[in-house]
């Protein structure tokens, strides 16, 4: 294992946490990660004082008897905050010995949460409709009333007058990192699991334009294949299907068909599992293998379709 007791650690945090902050913790993510992880986040972020962006070193084994928890199921906690973009870990090695950094981050705003299209799709799923409901309900608010109102808020120059003073402040390297909010990492998905090139090449120029695949439509297919386990020549069926009349995506009704045909093959909504060591039967090589293969059949099938339209 990558992690021992002995290994030392410091806590950066990337700003302040608010009280918000923790109960979004709480109520959004601790369904999805568990209390164990939960724990750990508290703990790392509890370890730096307030006014202050680092904590002291420690070791691991510290760590542990705070916790009360076994070091594989430490290293697996650590993990799930990594996936879920709540930390960011960064290990200096000499000789035999390791230090970490782990850097924390906010967590999602409630707003950013619930429009996500990954985290709520999972939270969902846990927590079922009813309990969904409360918790948005709990982090939502009625928006301010405009109509009968007129703003009549002064600028800055309104109100101030102009510098006159002659000297400025000087930041030096001495003075530290001022503190700021926390920011938001969010989760990121990379599209090692998603072969596009095999995508792209499969479309027909005369069903979908491969213009239309913008930056938004890829980072909804990294989401949809994440959460239902689209493959490539599946996705491009869907894809057809959510063409609008100006050769544009409805990303909202490509969401809403992939979802439906997840549960009609599975009769259930989709979990959020950590990996396991165990492989899959099929390697990479030979799925990519089988993809190709079938590239030239779905080409077919799709000339055809356009020369029967």
């Amino acid at each position: 294992m990558e992690l021992q007791p002995v290994d030392s650690y410091e806590v950066k945090a990337n700003g302040v946490l608010s009280e918000k902050d923790r109960k979004i913790m709480t109520f959004l993510y601790q369904p999805l990660m568990g209390a164990e992880c939960l724990a750990l986040y508290d703990t790392l972020v509890t370890e730096v004082e307030e006014n202050r962006l680092w904590s002291e070193n420690h070791s691991h084994t510290q760590l542990l008897n705070l916790l009360g928890i076994s070091l594989s199921s430490l290293f697996q906690a650590r993990l799930k905050l990594e996936g879920l973009g709540l930390l960011r870990s960064f290990v200096r090695t000499t000789g035999e010995s390791r230090h970490y950094i782990y850097e924390m981050a906010a967590p999602l705003s409630p707003e950013q949460f619930f429009s996500d299209g990954l985290l709520n799709i999972y939270l969902y799923s846990k927590i079922g409709n009813a309990q969904y409901q409360r918790l948005r309900r709990f982090f939502s608010d009625e928006s301010m009333p405009e109509n009968g109102f007129d703003e009549v808020t002064r600028s800055f120059q309104d109100v101030f007058e102009t510098f006159s003073g002659s000297e400025l402040p000087i930041s030096t390297i001495e003075n530290g990192e001022p503190m700021g909010r926390a920011t938001s990492r969010g989760v990121i998905l990379d599209d090692k699991g998603f072969d596009f090139a095999v995508m792209l090449q499969s479309l027909s120029p005369t069903m979908l334009s491969r213009n239309a695949v913008t930056e938004e439509v890829r980072a909804c297919i990294l989401k949809l294949h994440a959460i239902y386990a689209v493959e490539e020549l599946d996705m491009v069926h869907y894809l057809y299907r959510s063409v609008q009349a100006d050769g544009s995506l409805d990303l909202d009704y490509l969401r809403k068909i992939v979802r439906d045909g997840y549960q009609l093959q599975n009769n259930r909504l989709p979990e959020l599992r950590a990996k396991t060591e165990k492989k899959n039967c099929i390697t990479g090589t030979a799925r990519r293998s089988i993809r190709h293969r079938s590239i030239s059949v779905l080409s077919r099938e799709c000339d055809a379709v356009s020369a029967d339209g």
